[in-house]
């Protein structure tokens, strides 16, 4: 009897990775360069792999669009900085397209109409050859002779019917163009769908005046209806810093129909009264309150709404009115508009009659879970609302703006849900030790402007605070200048971080004088020991460090799940022994700045030689 023949261990190997739902989930878990140098092991490994690879395009294109084009899902790039035949590739191979975002610095109109869109100058002979020299229509025409897209139909990958989200940064002129010419292309029968869409414009800042109000886009309220109800599936809708001007000739008023009067209103209303949105995120920045309502009124199931208002009226009251359902709320106010005011306390009752549109904004929305404010001064009776009457708040960021501080200790003393706190204030000794009283909020993300503490005292309370929040995976500060070692290790951590004889080892890659690596881990060569805490032990013995035992020198763990630490423009540290102690005492730390910055692979090999 003959025995079985035994397979070969690869051909168990090739098994398992043949099957299409272990290998997606094994690349799931891999990076792009893990991905890369799966491609290059063998053909038919190069042949599985590569869907992998070139999935996520960002900021990288292949030089073949033909024979990879058609794998790409998801395309980040920069236009103007690529050839003609490279657009061309992307528009006639790239047809699976789920996401694409484009950057256009220097991007002209015609540029963008040839290069993105695919619509080419008519020929003079066409009754369209007038307009085409304009390089877009007059206005956004229903007829299909006038629609430069019927020609392109199925054939551009920008456009591409598989394509759900659409994110454009554009110069000004461009951005001028770039809603009628995509409503004619959805009347053509591409953008099929399409769910998210976002449009910026990109501004060299150095070039604007900085007291003029105006930016250099707007779009016109018409213009913006149109589009909308060439697009009723899409479910978020930004165009962030371009102002939304109105130009409708009409009553803005008799526009916003109830769904009850629909059938009875006038054709020239019912078109834009007909369509409820879908959309549940929007992001505009109305010029006036009352265009505001009329876009508010056609979208009753925002829950995720920005504003960065260009006029002078007041959008609470409306804010209030269309959505009580909100969860996250972002207001960027305008220095030019008056906006921006400095918060005084000494005056309770009087800031309650000046915020009393606040107030009562706040008390209206018991389900905003994020706030994000820009130059507006909040005082601490708006602060005390937001507490008292939001109890699922998440985040607050207040950034660019006078804060009332005592405002945002009550937000910290008393919310149970708070874990994200982003501010551009200026915080001292006192806001952190808050007279002693603790802080109920489950913070898991602080990022701070500016940090000013005084002498050791201050050092320590920061310290002490910080390791409350034992929840806490983020820490940023913005200016640290005024901050020591002190303020995130104690004087036992401090000493031990001098008694340390180490230096940090070598990148990657990296022969340092002193260090080696023995089975792909770095040693030094100066001492025969193996582990750090044993030659910390042995300085103790000698003396080093008086009244430390052999059981002080294991790492204590005093922020559990701290991944990043940011401290910008630290003071010059005295021992690199510290970076030791923090990686000790840090378990999980992937990213750590001082007066250096180490990234994740350098704690790592941090980690290996302490193992």
């Amino acid at each position: 009897m003959e025995s079985p023949k035994r397979s070969h261990p690869n051909q168990a190997q090739q098994l398992v990775l043949s099957l299409q739902e272990l290998r997606q989930l094994i690349a799931s878990l891999l990076s792009s360069k893990d991905h890369l140098a799966c491609c290059q092991v063998s053909r038919q490994w190069h042949q599985d792999w590569s869907p992998f690879y070139w999935k996520d395009a960002i900021r990288r294109i292949p030089k073949d669009f033909s024979r990879y084009g058609h794998l790409i899902r998801n395309l980040d790039l920069s236009f103007g900085s690529y050839p003609a035949d490279t657009m061309t590739g992307i528009r006639n191979h790239c047809l699976g397209l789920r996401s694409l975002k484009l950057v256009g610095r220097d991007c002209t109109q015609l540029e963008f109409e040839v290069g993105v869109l695919g619509i080419h100058p008519a020929p003079l002979s066409s009754p369209i050859a007038p307009k085409a020299k304009q390089g877009m229509d007059e206005a956004v025409s229903q007829d299909p002779m006038n629609n430069p897209f019927d020609a392109t139909l199925g054939r551009n990958g920008f456009l591409s019917n598989s394509l759900h989200s659409l994110n454009l940064v554009m110069p000004p002129k461009v951005c001028d163009v770039i809603l009628p010419r995509l409503t004619q292309a959805r009347r053509a029968g591409l953008l099929q769908d399409l769910r998210s869409f976002c449009m910026g414009q990109m501004i060299i800042f150095y070039t604007c005046i900085e007291v003029e109000p105006t930016l250099p886009c707007t779009l016109k309220l018409s213009t913006v209806l149109e589009f909308l109800d060439a697009f009723p599936e899409l479910i978020s809708f930004s165009t962030t810093d371009i102002s939304i001007v109105d130009d409708t000739e009409a009553d803005i008023s008799k526009l916003m129909i109830s769904p009850s009067s629909i059938d009875q209103a006038p054709s020239t209303q019912r078109c834009h009264a007909q369509a409820r949105l879908n959309i549940v995120k929007l992001h505009v920045s109305p010029a006036i309150p009352q265009g505001f309502k009329l876009l508010a009124s056609k979208m009753p199931n925002v829950v995720d709404l920005a504003l960065q208002p260009r006029g002078s009226g007041n959008l609470l009251p409306v804010i209030l009115q269309y959505y009580p359902t909100l969860t996250s709320l972002a207001l960027y106010m305008d220095y030019h508009n008056g906006a921006y005011d400095r918060v005084d306390e000494s005056d309770l009752e009087s800031l309650k009659d000046k915020y009393k549109d606040w107030i009562q904004l706040f008390q209206g929305l018991p389900h905003l879970e994020h706030l994000k404010s820009r130059l507006v001064g909040l005082p601490y009776v708006v602060l005390k609302t937001i507490t008292q009457s939001c109890p699922k708040l998440k985040s607050f960021s207040a950034i660019e703006q006078t804060t009332s501080l005592r405002g945002v200790q009550y937000l910290l003393r008393h919310s149970t849900t708070l874990k994200a706190l982003i501010l551009s204030e200026n915080c001292d000794t006192n806001f952190f030790s808050n007279d002693g009283q603790p802080w109920k909020a489950p913070l898991e993300i602080l990022h701070l402007e500016d940090v000013t503490l005084t002498e050791d005292q201050g050092q320590d309370t920061f310290r002490n605070r910080i390791r409350q929040l034992t929840r806490l995976r983020s820490l940023k500060v913005g200016y640290a200048g005024r901050m020591s070692i002190r303020s995130i290790l104690d004087p036992d951590d401090c000493r031990l971080a001098d008694a340390e004889k180490r230096s940090l080892p070598p990148k990657a890659g990296e022969n340092v004088e002193g260090w080696k690596a023995i089975d792909g881990v770095t040693h030094s060569i100066n001492d025969d020991s193996t582990s750090r805490n044993n030659i910390a032990t042995a300085n103790i013995k000698d003396g080093d460090i008086g009244g430390l035992t052999d059981g002080d020198m294991a790492p204590v763990v005093h922020y559990p799940c701290l991944e990043e630490l940011k401290l910008s423009y630290f003071p010059k540290v005295s021992t690199q022994g510290a970076y030791w102690r923090l990686v000790d005492t840090m378990p999980r730390l992937r990213s750590l700045k001082l007066d250096k910055t180490l990234n994740e692979e350098d704690i790592l090999e941090m980690r290996k030689w302490v193992a």
